[in-house]
């Protein structure tokens, strides 16, 4: 058999079986030494070979060895008396006897005994030289036994969750409770039996301490107790149970169980019950206002001209509006074609009148935005109309009878002042009959009015307006920048005929020279000339340009001859010819040799505008001269000799 030794360190391998002691071929992969794998290992010196007597030695049994006697033990010290344990304040399981087991065998390692020395040498062979060193091998021989295992600690059993103290346990009976002796000094099983249930108690009293200080405070415990096992429940806490709740108190360690109340649904109760009594309170305010009144009148009236109920839209009117109109005449003023209406809507209200808007949408024709206006009448809302009195206006009119116009216009603003054909009429008969302080508002609230509902009044409505109020700011008011505004809106509006734009230039040109703005009069001219088509008005656009140009020289002439000089009935031209006549007779006389007296000449000169200057002159000397302006025709003249 071969003998192997570790490449790590070198201890060797044997192969021996350690009942029979004889040499096994079993491989090993292993050191016994140092556990190194023997992959690497390499062959150990051959070990010697041995002689028969010691062959023979080692077959026969060595000779027994007398056992030295057990080791007589030591009787346990006693130990002093601990106080009595006292009861625990938490509720114990039930003391039962538990039968104390003898006392435990002690185990003892002790060192192989050795064989006798040889005859022949004199010396003890190690039977067990030829084993490998392990562990045991390694124990010195005279090692202290090792000291006693410790009995495997009591496993504590989870605490069940936020569960409560025990109450305490009522004071065992007498023939339940267990007295300790006092541990004679003999030392006998008695006192062993009491040690260990002396221990015992003590380990259970630990444990219970533990137990307790792991429990939450009684403040963050649950309000309703867990329930426990059968064996835990006991009579005398049933009974506490039926006591009645702890008195009101808090403190710093104690704190009271309070019930829970219903506050939320209480509060609940009391908010649900608020409200309703505001919100009935609110319906009962709201449900006759006079918004919902003024719009479930004015669609009721809509509804009735819309279905051809003529009577019954009639009956809805003011007492006003029946006295001015029949039942007949307000049929007939209806329109008999197919309309409808929607979006009816409260545009303003006040305490004695309200202005409904509504969409009304024709056959054949773009919808458009219209109104009506209803008025307080005797507690109701009625409809003031005043549709019957734009005819008997606009004949009045045409005839030229602004008296009668004037007041028929009257009672139509009595019954609707808002309407923008109510404030038209008035304004163009106001103007007509030169009232201009009363038309000037008038045409104002006609325009102001007319933004909301443009149809009624019409883009020829609109742009009359305006020329009235640019002709009263011109000529009456004087106010020459709100003639310009209104005479630049004018011309802004689409559709706008030649002979009206001619109009308007020729008089814009007029007061724009009035203003001595006389480069954009004279632009206002010559656009007037391409666009009248009246002979007049054009040969008054052409003049316009003629004199604001420089080009009216002989026409600035013309008017200084025909200038009549103060205090005479001469023109200016007769008087030169009359003094002319008297200057040659007085020469004549004082020069006999002197002929006709010499011809004069007249010359015009531009100055600025419509100013031309004049100038008469003879051969000799200057001898007047005159200022003339072409707009107002008017002449200064200035003698300089006779």
């Amino acid at each position: 058999m071969e003998t192997m030794t570790c490449a790590k360190c070198g201890g060797r391998v044997v192969h021996i079986c350690p009942n029979c002691k004889f040499h096994n071929a079993a491989a090993k992969n292993f050191c016994d030494v140092c556990g190194e794998a023997l992959r690497g290992a390499r062959k150990a010196i051959p070990m010697p070979e041995r002689r028969p007597d010691q062959v023979e030695r080692e077959k026969d049994p060595p000779p027994r060895r007398e056992e030295p006697p057990p080791r007589r033990e030591e009787p346990p010290r006693r130990e002093e008396r601990l106080p009595p344990i006292q009861q625990a304040p938490i509720e114990q399981p039930p003391l039962e006897k538990t039968p104390v087991p003898d006392k435990p065998v002690k185990l003892e390692l002790r060192a192989p005994e050795r064989p006798p020395p040889t005859p022949d040498t004199g010396k003890r062979e190690d039977p067990f030289a030829d084993l490998p060193r392990t562990v045991l091998r390694r124990l010195p021989e005279e090692a202290a036994p090792p000291p006693a295992a410790e009995p495997p600690k009591r496993r504590e059993p989870p605490p069940e969750p936020r569960a409560p103290l025990p109450e305490p346990r009522a004071p065992l009976k007498r023939q339940d409770t267990i007295h300790l002796k006092p541990p004679s000094g003999k030392g006998g099983p008695e006192d062993d039996r009491a040690d260990a249930l002396r221990r015992r108690l003590e380990g259970e009293r630990a444990e219970l301490q533990k137990l307790v200080k792991k429990e939450p405070p009684p403040a963050a415990r649950a309000e309703k107790p867990r329930e426990h096992h059968e064996h835990q429940r006991e009579e005398p806490r049933r009974e506490l149970r039926r006591e009645p709740p702890p008195q009101t108190h808090y403190g710093a360690e104690t704190l009271r169980r309070i019930q829970s109340k219903p506050i939320f649904s209480t509060l609940l109760g009391l908010f649900l019950l608020v409200s309703g009594t505001v919100l009935f309170v609110h319906t009962q305010r709201t449900r006759n206002t006079p918004a919902k009144t003024i719009l479930k009148t004015a669609g009721d009236y809509l509804f009735a001209l819309k279905q051809k109920n003529f009577a019954a839209a009639y009956a809805m009117l003011s007492e006003e509006s029946k006295r001015s109109v029949s039942p007949n005449r307000f049929e007939e003023m209806q329109d008999p074609s197919v309309w409808t209406f929607d979006d009816v809507r409260i545009d303003w209200i006040t305490d004695r009148a309200a202005f409904v808007r509504f969409k009304l949408l024709v056959s054949a024709q773009p919808m458009e935005e219209d109104g009506i206006l209803f008025v307080r009448d005797a507690g109701q809302w009625r409809r003031s109309y005043w549709g019957h009195l734009a005819d008997d206006i606009e004949a009045a009119v045409e005839s030229a009878d602004y008296t009668r116009a004037l007041r028929l216009t009257n009672d139509a603003l009595g019954l609707d002042p808002y309407d923008p054909m109510t404030n038209a009429y008035a304004c163009e008969v106001s103007f007509r009959l030169g009232n201009y302080a009363t038309a000037e508002p008038a045409c104002q609230k006609a325009l102001k009015t007319s933004e909301k509902f443009p149809a009624r009044l019409g883009p020829e409505g609109i742009f009359q307006i305006h020329l009235m109020l640019a002709d009263m700011y011109r000529r009456s008011f004087r106010k020459p920048a709100e003639a310009e505004r209104e005479f630049a809106v004018a011309l802004a509006f689409p559709g706008l005929s030649g002979a009206d734009r001619c109009d308007i230039l020729n008089a814009r040109g007029d007061m724009r020279y009035e203003l001595a703005a006389y480069p954009q009069a004279l632009e206002d001219f010559r656009a007037a000339q391409g666009s009248c088509t009246d002979p007049v008005d054009r040969d008054y656009a052409e003049r316009g340009i003629r004199v604001l140009s420089g080009e009216a020289g002989a026409e600035a002439v013309a008017a200084a001859q025909t200038y009549r000089m103060p205090g005479t009935d001469q023109t200016l031209l007769e008087w030169r010819q009359n003094s002319r006549a008297d200057f040659s007779k007085k020469l004549n006389i004082k020069n006999p040799r002197a002929g006709a007296v010499e011809k004069e000449t007249w010359t015009p000169r531009f100055e600025s505008g419509a100013i031309y200057g004049v100038s008469v002159r003879d051969d000799v000397a200057e001898l007047l001269t005159a200022k003339v302006d072409l707009w107002t025709y008017q002449v200064k003249v200035e003698l300089h000799a006779q």
